[in-house]
């Protein structure tokens, strides 16, 4: 996909434009583009959220719309490198999604969250918001901007916060994921998602849903953006969704200097593993929900050292487990007896083990009611089912 979102043409030329005439017709028209229509142009582009969870954005915007009560358009930039990222390079991308989701869905506030680590970008964007609000961008809907800096202490939960949506309701009235911010989240409803998906709306409604749609391959509309690391180093890498992984990492080896060996741990702690001898894998929702893959968070880091997978395990199902809120048992006692079960591997390997650590990560998936319960066992199960170890470390 030409442009690549995190270096975006679009996003400079709109800086420009801004800074030069506060009445250019061309960048106020994005921000007056009707309601009404946002919604259908969305559904018309295909675009699904880039969280996870693989919906279609209109009809979850579409929902939210028919609500009565108190809505908010909600993002986080806390634990993801490519969400903060994305959010520095384009502010007013992602201003622009939020604004507009906003006004399709009828809701009153647009919520950020943002870690006191990236502190400038809580900074930045309320300088963005002011100056837009100032020039008379905002005008075409009323809509009440908030920018919550957290602390270290009040990050309970540090995952995808879209992931909080309960599957079967599709609208979350989540619990709290942050300290001191309960009356934020208790009291109404959210559109929640990440910044690349409110980046993908802007972009939709910027250039038209067929525009979208031209992109991708083999029936997937857009791109996915992925934060590809190695011992300590990284960059974003943007590929036309329906590609493959081994397409990526080819275009990475470029950049990267890869090991003969190695593991993929794609999506973070709630993502999974894959080996590089199965880089075939085609990057949909549909086919990284099949492999137990996350594609959301899109950040992919090579481990090339068995002992350094074990230990990115060990340290994913105490983070998984911390964070569960507790209320679903198959997921609080569930989590816990596979951090058991992974401590018994690795001190005697026996097949046994790994056919108990699939059983019972399958049967969490199936049982949690919320999506970080469905997707807290992922790393571990992708580690025993697909043989990742075995494949990237020499023991085939």
């Amino acid at each position: 996909m030409e442009n690549a979102l995190w270096l975006n043409e679009r996003e400079l030329t709109s800086v420009e434009k801004i800074s030069r005439d506060a009445s250019n017709d061309g960048v106020m028209s994005d921000y007056n583009f009707p309601g009404y229509e946002i919604i259908s142009e969305i559904m018309e582009a295909g675009l699904k959220s880039r969280d996870g969870r693989g919906e279609s954005v209109g009809h979850y915007m579409k929902t939210l719309s028919m609500y009565e009560g108190a809505k908010s358009i909600t993002t986080s930039i806390v634990h993801s490198k490519m969400d903060e990222m994305l959010a520095l390079q384009n502010p007013y991308s992602l201003i622009l999604g939020m604004y507009l989701s906003a006004k399709a869905t009828l809701a009153e506030e647009i919520t950020l969250f943002v870690s006191k680590e990236n502190q400038f970008i809580a900074q930045m964007l309320n300088m963005r918001i002011r100056q837009l609000e100032k020039m008379g961008y905002f005008k075409s809907y009323q809509v009440c901007f908030s920018v919550h800096v957290l602390s270290h202490d009040q990050i309970h939960y540090t995952q995808d916060i879209s992931l909080l949506t309960n599957y079967r309701e599709n609208l979350s009235q989540a619990r709290s994921p942050y300290r001191d911010t309960e009356d934020i989240w208790e009291t109404k409803k959210h559109f929640i998602s990440n910044v690349e998906t409110f980046l993908n709306i802007s972009l939709v409604i910027r250039n038209g849903s067929q525009w979208y749609r031209s992109s991708g391959k083999e029936g997937n509309a857009g791109s996915k953006i992925f934060y590809v690391e190695h011992k300590g180093e990284g960059f974003l890498m943007e590929v036309d969704m329906g590609s493959t992984l081994r397409e990526m990492m080819e275009k990475v080896s470029e950049k990267m200097d890869l090991p003969h060996r190695y593991a993929l741990q794609i999506g973070g702690d709630l993502g999974g593993f894959i080996s590089h001898k199965e880089l075939d894998l085609v990057i949909d929702d549909a086919s990284f929900q099949k492999a137990g893959l996350l594609l959301g968070s899109g950040v992919a880091e090579v481990i090339s050292e068995e002992s350094e997978a074990k230990k990115t395990l060990r340290s994913a199902l105490r983070n998984n487990h911390k964070n569960s809120c507790g209320r679903c048992s198959v997921c609080r006692e569930g989590i816990k007896r596979l951090g058991d079960l992974l401590e018994t591997e690795n001190q005697n390997e026996n097949p046994q083990n790994r056919e108990k650590i699939s059983y019972l990560g399958n049967s969490i998936r199936h049982s949690a009611l919320c999506g970080y319960g469905k997707t807290a066992i992922n790393l571990i199960v992708t580690a025993a089912d697909n043989h990742s170890f075995d494949y990237s470390f020499g023991k085939e």
